[in-house]
């Protein structure tokens, strides 16, 4: 009976060991829980972040997406008023290119008036009627050629 009664007695150092080594597993479970309720909490703040982040990302990229929209509707008005501008200054050309036909007819008529005035100065000084009669002739038919609409 005597050994049956000292199995049962544990020393007091072998019940502090226990006591100590259990103390630390429970210290270890509860730093483990607080450590991953922290961990919990600092990916529920880094998630809310980026929420947020997100929202205003998408938010700026939508207004710049909406001002590039109006800016395109503006460079069509622009890119209309040039056509038009364009086809302004072709119609310019076409009449700067025939300004040399104007310019050689406004000389041509400018020569016809000189020769008129002339034949009219020579036609009222000459004494001889043949050549008075030939000079009118030449005066009117000068006088056609002015009013003959230019081809």
């Amino acid at each position: 009976m005597g050994d049956t009664h000292n199995e049962k007695i544990v020393p007091l150092i072998d019940y502090a060991k226990d006591s100590a080594e259990a103390r630390s597993e429970a210290t270890d479970t509860r730093d483990a829980v607080e450590t991953t309720r922290d961990m919990g909490k600092a990916a529920l703040i880094l998630s809310l972040i980026l929420v947020v982040l997100l929202s205003v990302f998408y938010f700026t990229l939508s207004d710049k997406i909406g001002r590039t929209g109006q800016d395109m509707e503006s460079l069509r008005g622009v890119l209309t008023g040039l056509n038009q501008n364009v086809a302004t200054l072709d119609g310019r050309v076409n009449m700067l290119e025939n300004i040399p036909a104007k310019s050689k007819q406004m000389v041509i008529d400018a020569m016809i008036q000189e020769m008129s005035q002339k034949a009219a100065f020579l036609s009222n000084e000459t004494a001889d009627p043949a050549q008075k009669e030939k000079l009118d002739k030449a005066l009117e038919l000068l006088k056609e050629a002015t009013a003959a609409p230019a081809e």
